[in-house]
Order: C-alpha cells, then sequence, then structure tokens
C-alpha cells in the first residue's frame, strides 16, 4: 500500500482534518507492522502537520510514539534531522492555546498537549487567531522545556517549527491579548515572514 497516496486521497475527501490520525491508527489496528515502515512516518507527520486537534487520538498516539525515535523520524524530510541535530539538549517550547477547553469549558492540561513551536512568535498566532474566531476568550502563551531525546518530531512544512513531544515540562503559563508584546503583529506579515 502507497500509505502517502492514500493519504493524500484521505485529505480530499475527508472535512474533518483529525480524521487522518484516526484513519492512520485504524490502518495500524489492521496491520501494526505498518508502523516501522517510513512510509507509515511520512504520513503520520504530513497528518500531524495538517490538523489542529490531535486530542482525541492521544492515548493511541502516546503507544504509537512510544516506537524508537529512529523509526519514528524516518518520517522527517532532510531538513528537519539537520534542523533537530542542531538543537541544544534542553529546548524552550511555546504553545498558544485557551484557558479553558472549548469543549467543556474545564482548565486545559498544557502538559498533556503534544503539539508545541520552537517560535513564541507561532505560539502568540495560534493563540490570537483562537481569539479571533471566538474559540478563545482567554488566550494563553504556554512555555515549556523538553529534553531533546524526547522530541519525537520536527516539523517544518508550514512553517510552523513544530515539535511534537509527550513530556513537555510547562514553566510559565501567561495571559496574552491587545497590549502584550507582539500580539498585534501576531498573524500578519511582518518584512514579508507571516507572525
Amino acid at each position: 500500500m502507497d500509505m502517502p497516496t492514500s493519504l493524500r486521497t484521505m485529505m480530499r475527501i475527508s472535512s474533518n482534518e483529525s480524521q487522518y490520525i484516526g484513519w492512520l491508527i485504524e490502518r495500524l489496528n489492521i496491520d501494526f507492522a505498518l508502523s516501522t515502515k517510513p512510509e507509515f512516518w511520512q504520513a503520520m507527520a504530513e497528518a500531524i502537520q495538517h490538523t489542529n486537534w490531535t486530542h482525541p487520538y492521544r492515548k493511541s498516539l502516546a503507544m504509537l510514539f512510544g516506537l524508537p525515535n529512529s523509526v519514528i523520524q524516518a518520517g522527517m524530510r532532510t531538513h528537519e534531522h539537520s534542523a533537530l541535530t542542531k538543537l541544544p539538549e534542553t529546548v524552550t517550547i511555546y504553545r498558544g492555546t485557551p484557558m479553558l477547553s472549548i469543549k467543556n469549558k474545564k482548565p486545559l492540561k498544557h502538559d498533556q498537549a503534544i503539539s508545541w513551536t520552537l517560535s513564541k512568535a507561532v505560539a502568540l498566532r495560534f493563540a490570537k487567531s483562537n481569539a479571533i474566531h471566538g474559540r478563545n476568550e482567554n488566550p494563553r502563551l504556554i512555555t515549556a522545556k523538553v529534553s531533546k531525546a524526547d522530541i519525537k518530531l520536527l516539523l517544518l512544512g508550514r512553517g510552523e517549527r513544530e515539535i511534537i513531544t509527550f513530556k513537555p515540562k510547562v514553566q510559565n503559563i501567561e495571559a496574552v491579548g491587545p497590549g502584550y508584546p507582539g500580539w498585534e503583529v501576531a498573524g500578519t506579515k511582518v518584512n514579508g515572514q507571516l507572525w
């Protein structure tokens, strides 16, 4: 089976982004040997980059991402491997998020989030984007640390400098909004670069 081609087909027919990941996990239930193939991890990396909602699959993803990093990182591109190698042993990561769950209005468990970014500006953009679209009444900027050894993927495909990890150590949670440094330019182009 050509996993990346099948994934692209799934992307065209699905309106729910998180279904990509659900579909990949379902494929594993049929043939777990797929999880050792680079094609599977290329498809998973592509799926993760195109969804903002991995939470429903966190337990399944945690088991799957328990495989050795060498297997998982086979899905990364050459320049992503190079960028990961250049990171320090302890990495600062960020996440822009609401204070409360959009679904049930309960406080979020930020240490349970698996998708982070190396860029404070990108995290701020996510916080602002959710606030603008009414999904985030109380935007927060989360700062965490992670050991480079605990980084499962570094994805550079959409310019988000995305880190996938299951072991963030939250350091700080800040309220952000109008007046916060960088808030006004978050999500706009400055000198040709999207903030």
